[in-house]
């Protein structure tokens, strides 16, 4: 008897050994395996996600460009309106302008959109600045002058420090 317990364990335990290795090989070959396709996947998500955000960089900086004062003045003019129709005119075009691009934000860290915003609000600021000191129904062109004076004075816009914030973001980003 003792005979037959001790043939049956010789074929046992070897069988036994070679099923544990096996196991362990297949169970770690698995697992290397899903952890490459949990790799894969996070690749082509993170060069998609970076796709999105260069483009909401670049919408952001269109926008900074757009809204810029300079810009906002040669492109909308003045003919015809009264200090008090511009100073309108201009914030609604800043308005939409932040309205068309403000989805943009969730491709952005925080404090760059905060930085975008506080631009958008600094241009708005130098707007109304310069209409309180014109006559809301004077000739529109001599807000239009006032602004200009502003930007010269300045120097600087918030959509300046909004674009050089944009383009660090963007250098982040490589």
């Amino acid at each position: 008897m003792l005979e037959s317990v001790l043939d049956i364990l010789k074929y046992t335990i070897p069988a036994l050994i070679v099923y544990l290795v096996v196991h362990t090989l297949i169970k770690n070959f698995f697992s290397q395996q899903s952890q490459l396709k949990a790799l894969e996947i996070k690749a082509k998500s993170q060069e998609s996600t970076l796709t999105l955000r260069l483009q909401a960089l670049e919408r952001m900086s269109l926008f900074c460009e757009r809204i810029s004062p300079g810009n906002l003045l040669l492109r909308l003019a003045p003919d015809g309106l009264s200090v008090g129709e511009y100073r309108v005119v201009l914030m609604m075009a800043i308005r939409q302008e932040y309205e068309h691009n403000i989805t943009q934000q969730v491709y952005l860290s925080d404090k760059l959109w905060q930085i975008i915003k506080l631009g958008s609000d600094d241009i708005v600021s130098m707007i109304n600045l310069a209409a309180e000191e014109l006559d809301p129904k004077a000739d529109a062109r001599l807000l239009r002058e006032k602004l200009f004076q502003f930007l010269d004075a300045r120097g600087a816009t918030g959509a300046d420090q909004a674009q050089r914030a944009i383009k660090t973001e963007a250098g982040s980003l490589f």
